[in-house]
């Protein structure tokens, strides 16, 4: 039986899905909604005023809607946005380390596992690389600056929300899914709202399911828009996407079956792979993100990044900690790359270092 705290916990978590599950029917039935509105990734390019800047020149270009994943380096653009983003997983961990173990200040302390230097190192360079490829998968964050403020407000929220669910329901979950875990009340009630909730926003975002679920809501009188011409994905977007969903599947399954009695889903790690599906620019889609987002945070910053397969406790060599440590490393660094790639080709910049002042806006000739 589920207390009247963790019965709180799921309140908090799932009304705002419930008001996102309703905005997204409705967006497949193309019901205009005005109360809702969407804190998107995305936004219209403006013509520029004065096309003899390189700079705006460059902003004018078009940009490619519909693909995915981004095979360019837009995604790793330098701005504030992107540098708070990638640092705020690591900031909440701080967060989360800085006030543990204090009972003295009730109920928003947390009680974390020991970490040893090498093991706070590991967890901060998990936070960061999975930041920098929610950035590329999942075009975060947002680029209007009242959808950025929104995110973020939200992003703090969750953050709130996750602490406050974890702490209330921790008796009525297992702190990992394996062969030999008892799933609790809550790790049910999780897992089903995650499935409905992927996919409903699939159907959402993909326009193959859209559209065959607006036929459905045809054929049982529900009363439905014209269809919508919006497309989140187009064809070999949606290719993409379901091919990585398909993988990501059989990756799971393939270690199951092969580690049976040493794989270990974390929530970290089920909290990351879940946010890397959620790409589309819905509301529904962004607010999952950051639940999951939020997930992988407190995940490792109560638990630490433990091993997938294999059982390391904290520690640094054990099980696949190595490898993933590894792959940590090679993202940060070829986000680093392109962070370099970008900021050679940035006009502004090269003007800058030349000297070169005949591209400002002062010829009027």
């Amino acid at each position: 039986m589920v207390n009247s705290s963790c019965g709180a916990a799921i309140a908090c978590y799932t009304l705002p899905l419930l008001a996102c599950w309703f905005y997204s029917i409705q967006s497949i039935r193309n019901v205009k909604l005005l109360l809702l509105q969407r804190f998107e990734g995305t936004s219209t390019p403006q013509q520029p005023s004065n096309t003899n800047d390189p700079a705006t020149a460059e902003m004018a270009k078009p940009v490619k809607v519909g693909q995915w994943p981004m095979w360019s380096l837009e995604f790793a653009k330098p701005s504030i946005g992107l540098f708070i983003w990638c640092c705020f997983p690591m900031f909440g961990y701080g967060v989360i380390r800085g006030f543990s173990d204090c009972d003295q200040y009730g109920w928003f302390c947390w009680t974390v596992e020991d970490q040893s230097t090498e093991s706070h190192l590991r967890n901060l360079l998990h936070l960061l690389s999975g930041s920098i490829v929610l950035a590329w998968l999942c075009k975060v964050p947002p680029s209007k600056p009242q959808h950025r403020a929104l995110f973020v407000a939200v992003a703090c929220c969750e953050f709130l929300t996750n602490k406050f669910v974890w702490k209330n329901c921790e008796e009525f979950m297992a702190h990992s899914l394996s062969t030999d875990s008892t799933f609790g009340s809550f790790d049910i009630f999780i897992a089903m709202t995650t499935m409905l909730t992927l996919l409903i926003l699939m159907c959402e975002g993909l326009p193959s399911l859209r559209r065959c679920f607006y036929k459905l809501f045809r054929m049982t009188g529900v009363t439905v828009g014209e269809p919508n011409p919006e497309v989140h994905l187009n064809f070999r977007g949606q290719c993409h996407y379901l091919i990585y969903v398909f993988l990501v599947i059989l990756f799971h399954g393939f270690l199951f079956i092969a580690f049976s009695d040493d794989f270990h889903m974390h929530h970290y790690w089920v909290g990351f792979i879940v946010a890397s599906g959620c790409i589309f620019p819905t509301p529904l889609s962004r607010l999952m993100m950051l639940k999951s987002v939020m997930m992988f945070t407190d995940g490792i910053g109560v638990w630490g990044a433990d091993a997938i397969v294999g059982k390391d406790d904290g520690g640094m060599s054990d099980g696949d900690g190595d490898y993933r440590l590894i792959l940590c490393v090679l993202v940060i660094l070829a986000f680093t790359v392109a962070l370099g790639v970008n900021l050679y080709r940035n006009p502004r910049l090269k003007a800058w270092m030349s000297g070169d002042t005949k591209h400002r806006a002062t010829d009027t000739e």
